[in-house]
């Protein structure tokens, strides 16, 4: 569970990058 939280908060922070980027 632990690993999995760890994950879903890389990807959230990706995907918060990503949708930076493209809003530029």
């Amino acid at each position: 569970m632990r690993s999995a939280s760890r994950s879903l908060e890389e990807y959230v922070s990706t995907a918060r990058r990503v949708r930076h980027l493209d809003g530029g």
